[in-house]
């Protein structure tokens, strides 16, 4: 049962947030033009919004295989596309899981049986890994390749270690080699492998998936690409990824690690300790990867995703020490009491993390509100303009409900070209407290959504009132803070035409 708890957590994640954002949108809307519109590339979005660089089909493709057969039983109940994503969302998660079971399970042969026990309990215990599984990234897909490829690693299994890393190289990452690579030579170092058998199973394995995605990728893209190529050409050669931010070179140790495997931390540096052989050919190739990412300076959370289970393995380690000496003597049941403590604060840590992303997807939450207002067989069928913040937080084509509506997402319209579109019935909008007389005159507002904003402190007595004497009224709970982010307006003539 233990073992099915990721699974669930997964899943449960999926449910509670099913919306994408901007840096998932290409795969979602791939994901719904191969469900959607199969063999009709024409009506691909990519088409209309191909994004900076070019990006692979091969992950929409075989998340749409897996998904299709529930989504057609679904359609006997329901015509809601919405619930398509639900589904899609939650088996890209399920495969997620599997990997990460496989995982588990290679580690109860490394280490031992209670290892891999404490290493689902640690998972489960932290937000960030599980909350990502389900999300349709580039980062995901390959996540689930970098799974079953370290789990093949741990039991020595080097032909499927290696066909499982191209995969996931060449397809979806080609900064994994960094990764997994170090894997390699670790293997090659202790005499695991040698390098005839790199040779004779590399050289085969990246022809076979350099071929694969580029003969599926033409296809689709209209033209010869390798897009994993072009991505790191673009992030690595031309280093254009600042373009889109940039963080000092310890942001992924004094920020990402401490939120994403919180109080495991100390564990990790325990297991460190304990079994140093072990956990050094884990902790190393973990530590070189980020160490090499830290240098480039656009970093996101996602790009070292794939090292959270390997120092979650090493965290496990030491805990199970921990767990099996608990009854011997006073110094290990005191570091038990500990251990459960912490894991008792990563919970109530992922609880509050997981409060804010609640709020994280206004543009899909108001998209929903309006369908629900209005009916699609509204006559005269709307058409509405989404703004660049709603298409960033949560709008995809699952989302467009109605066949008949036309869903508008033309950049960079101001305000007066909304004004002077009468085509367009309605809008979403980001809050704007101060807005023209004349848009008042033209548009009157349905609903407001508000979005995340920020972590407060909130004092005792406003939950639990007279019962804490003020010196005791300390602002200790925390608070997920909201403001107001979208707004849906309808055009006044529009009200009238229906009327």
């Amino acid at each position: 049962m233990l073992y099915l708890v990721p699974a669930i957590l997964v899943s449960l994640y999926a449910v509670l947030c099913p919306y994408t954002k901007v840096e998932e949108s290409f795969n979602i809307q791939a994901i719904h033009d191969v469900i959607y519109h199969g063999h009709n590339i024409t009506s691909y979005d990519h088409h209309e919004f191909p994004g900076v660089v070019p990006r692979t089909f091969i992950g929409p493709i075989f998340i749409s295989a897996i998904s299709s057969p529930f989504i057609f039983i679904s359609s006997y109940f329901t015509t809601s596309k919405l619930v398509s994503q639900y589904i899609v969302r939650m088996c890209l998660g399920l495969i997620v899981a599997y990997g990460l079971n496989k995982l588990t399970k290679a580690l109860k042969l490394y280490y031992d049986s209670t290892t891999s026990k404490c290493f689902i309990v640690i998972v489960c215990s932290q937000f960030h890994f599980l909350f990502y599984s389900s999300r349709p990234l580039p980062n995901v897909f390959a996540l689930c390749l970098v799974l079953l490829a370290l789990s093949s690693w741990l039991r020595n299994k080097n032909k499927s270690f290696i066909w499982f890393s191209a995969a996931g190289i060449i397809i979806f990452r080609f900064e994994l080699c960094i990764l997994l690579g170090t894997c390699l030579v670790i293997s090659l170092i202790n005499g695991k492998i040698t390098i005839k058998e790199i040779i004779l199973t590399c050289v085969p394995a990246a022809v076979v998936t350099l071929g694969l995605t580029v003969l599926v990728d033409s296809y689709l893209w209209g033209h010869w690409v390798w897009p994993e190529g072009q991505v790191m050409w673009y992030n690595v050669v031309l280093n254009k990824s600042s373009n889109w931010g940039t963080s000092p070179f310890h942001w992924y140790f004094t920020s990402v690690l401490p939120r994403s495997i919180l109080t495991s931390i100390l564990p990790v540096l325990y297991g460190i300790w304990l079994k140093p052989g072990r956990s050094s050919s884990l902790l190393i190739p973990s530590l070189v990867f980020i160490l090499v990412f830290s240098k480039l300076p656009h970093k996101e959370l996602r790009f070292i995703i794939y090292t959270f289970p390997m120092l979650n393995a090493v965290a496990a380690s030491a805990l199970a020490h921990i767990y099996n000496r608990s009854t011997s003597s006073k110094r290990f049941s005191l570091l038990g009491l500990v251990s459960l403590a912490c894991l008792v604060l990563n919970l109530m840590f992922s609880i509050i993390l997981l409060s804010a992303s609640l709020h994280n997807y206004p543009g899909g939450e108001i998209l929903k509100e309006l369908h629900e207002k209005i009916p699609c067989s509204q006559s005269p069928p709307v058409h509405l303009h989404i703004c660049n913040l709603a298409a960033q937080t949560g709008v995809s084509r699952f989302g467009e409900q109605c066949p008949h509506w036309r869903y508008n997402k033309t950049e960079n319209l101001m305000v007066t070209d909304l004004l002077h579109s009468p085509h367009i019935t309605h809008t979403i909008m980001e809050y704007n407290s101060q807005l023209p007389t004349l848009w008042y005159d033209t548009y009157k507002k349905l609903t407001t959504v508000d979005s995340y904003a920020g972590f407060g402190l909130i004092k005792l007595n406003q939950y639990f009132g007279p019962v804490f004497p003020s010196f005791f009224n300390l602002p200790v709970l925390p608070n997920v803070k909201t403001a107001p982010a979208l707004v849906l307006w309808q055009r006044i003539d529009f009200e009238n035409k229906v009327k």
